[in-house]
């Protein structure tokens, strides 16, 4: 996402949400923040992503669900073999090869 400004992440709230002030990069967004920063057509098309930006999206919520159910100790949470683990697997392997940016 360092291909974002700083300004451009903070647009990615509502606006007067107070949780903008609190952006400095992009290493200071939650995992359920990268859905509202994906969700742009100019942001998008900045990233140069190879994947579809709406599959992106749906990828990113569902594994930030997973994590909220775990994270807030949600009993019905998925388990080790359940498939929302299998999602944020595929997930991690797809964002792993665009961090890999030699340009940077």
């Amino acid at each position: 996402m360092s291909r974002l400004s700083l300004d451009e992440l903070r647009d990615s709230f509502p606006r007067g949400d107070s949780r903008a002030k609190k952006i400095n990069s992009a290493r200071d967004l939650t995992l359920g923040n990268y859905g509202y920063v994906l969700d742009d057509d100019e942001r998008w098309a900045k990233l140069r992503w190879p994947y579809e930006r709406a599959d992106m999206i749906d990828r990113l919520w569902k594994v930030a669900n997973y994590r909220n159910a775990i994270a807030h100790w949600d009993i019905d949470a998925p388990g080790q073999g359940s498939d929302e683990l299998t999602h944020a697997k595929q997930v991690l392997r797809l964002l792993k090869v665009i961090d890999r940016d030699p340009t940077e």
